[in-house]
């Protein structure tokens, strides 16, 4: 499945169901449309939560179960099953039981069917343990047929190969028949054999979702009616990059409309912020909790979100065709009448500065008219600032306090991540060229750089 370029599958690269059925699970994960169906994603993840000591355990039993849909569709066909295919249903049975019991009392999605009378069948000696073979005691006339055959085996008494051969012959016809016997004892309940695989998966995903939570410290959003709002939002992966350089990744705040543009100079974090909104709606409609410590966030039929050159030539398009490309979805969406959170970066920028404006302020106005919408756009023209009815923000960028006191860092250190809503008339951040003296750049090409501004506004 062809996920958003914002992050996800690294997200889905950390989460580690233990069984076949957890990891099809996994894979099966949709973008859900509906408040209830993400609802009961989070309610699962915080019953088994509020289950902490069980974890550990229920992990333990899910280690050791095996896939067996295999066997079980062979028994539904009506085939009669060999001794491996038997093993294979006793210690699903068995563990089945075991995972049955440290559950106890629990929600009715992680209810499994009582398959106790599946592993008696498999277990006339009653030992109690997952191992299998065909006991003497499941057929009355093998017991007869094996004493004598280990008699002759042992005494190997003269003429004997002939008894020997018979022997050996009835003892593989009646285990045979007790293969058969057993497979028609279980067929009646493949079924619940089956339900159980399917709820295994389900709690086993859980499990490992829970564990996510831990390791990254996502929380619960709520599900919002129609405003969008988040606190210290995190990009998981970028923090995680960070941290092994011994640097922490600044969180993002904010509440944002629905028309709204995000403006900054380069290099301030407008691209990430966007691609972690993008990253942040992509987890929350799969059901999974947030990297934010607060968030309220609406349900929305379709995402459409473009972050310029990397995604095209993914895409095999030119940065401008991929552009277009994107807004024809968003449009589509718009006409349709449903709702879709739209996300463009630097919308316009693969074009000329004359049309580029254009495009920006088009897309917000237009985007805009389905009231069902969001639209976030990040922009580094002026002309955002006279985008009608938007909401605006800038990202506070370069900490010249710190650049007076502090020389030699790296040049994130000088950067505030901080995103802050202005008015219209604000004035349009032009850090460019500090930039790149912090960058290294030759002080005499920065020196023409300045001289050509100066004429420039002249």
């Amino acid at each position: 499945m062809k996920y958003l370029d914002c992050g996800f599958e690294y997200i889905l690269s950390l989460i580690d169901p233990v069984t076949p059925m957890g990891r099809e699970e996994l894979r099966a994960m949709t973008f859900l449309k509906r408040d209830k169906d993400i609802e009961a994603y989070h309610k699962r993840q915080l019953e088994v939560n509020e289950n902490e000591s069980k974890i550990e355990s229920l992990k333990s039993i899910l280690e050791r179960i095996r896939d067996i849909r295999g066997t079980i569709s062979n028994l539904s066909s009506g085939k009669i099953l060999d001794d491996i295919e038997l093993f294979e249903i006793k210690s699903f049975a068995y563990w089945s039981e075991r995972l049955r019991s440290v559950l106890g009392v629990c929600s009715f999605w992680m209810q499994l069917p009582d398959l106790s009378i599946v592993f008696s069948f498999l277990d006339p000696d009653n030992a109690g343990t997952e191992s299998f073979y065909i006991s003497d005691r499941l057929d009355n006339a093998l017991a007869v047929v094996r004493k004598e055959l280990h008699r002759l085996q042992r005494n190997r008494e003269k003429h004997g190969e002939e008894s020997l051969d018979e022997l050996i012959r009835q003892n593989l016809e009646i285990e045979d028949r007790v293969r058969a016997d057993l497979s028609g004892k279980l067929a009646p309940y493949r079924e619940n054999l089956q339900r159980s695989a399917t709820t295994i998966g389900k709690i086993d995903l859980i499990v490992a979702l829970v564990e996510l939570n831990r390791e990254l410290g996502l929380r619960k959003p709520e599900i919002s009616s129609g405003e969008y709002e988040f606190e210290e939002l995190v990009n998981p992966e970028l923090a995680a990059s960070l941290s092994k350089s011994g640097k922490s990744f600044q969180p993002f705040s904010a509440r944002f409309e629905r028309k709204s543009v995000i403006i900054g100079g380069n290099m301030t974090g407008k691209s990430v912020l966007l691609r972690t909104v993008a990253l942040l709606q992509t987890m929350f409609q799969h059901g999974l909790f947030v990297p934010a410590k607060r968030a309220s966030i609406p349900v929305y039929d379709a995402i459409v979100y473009y972050s310029g050159d990397k995604q095209s030539f993914l895409d095999g398009l030119s940065s401008f065709a991929g552009e277009v490309d994107h807004l024809k979805k968003a449009l589509e969406i718009v006409h349709k009448d449903i709702g879709g959170l739209f996300l463009f970066d630097e919308i316009g920028r693969s074009t000329n500065p004359v049309e580029g404006p254009a495009f920006l302020m088009a897309s917000a106005e237009y985007l805009s008219r389905n009231e069902k919408c969001r639209t976030i756009l990040t922009s580094h023209y002026e002309e955002a600032l006279e985008i009608e009815g938007a909401q605006l923000f800038i990202i506070k960028g370069l900490d010249h306090e710190r650049i007076r006191n502090e020389i030699g860092r790296e040049i994130s250190y000088y950067v505030d991540h901080s995103l802050v809503e202005i008015e219209s008339n604000a004035f349009f951040p032009r850090e460019a060229v500090t930039i790149a003296r912090l960058l290294g750049l030759e002080r005499e090409f920065i020196e023409l750089i300045v001289r050509n501004l100066k004429e420039s506004c002249e």
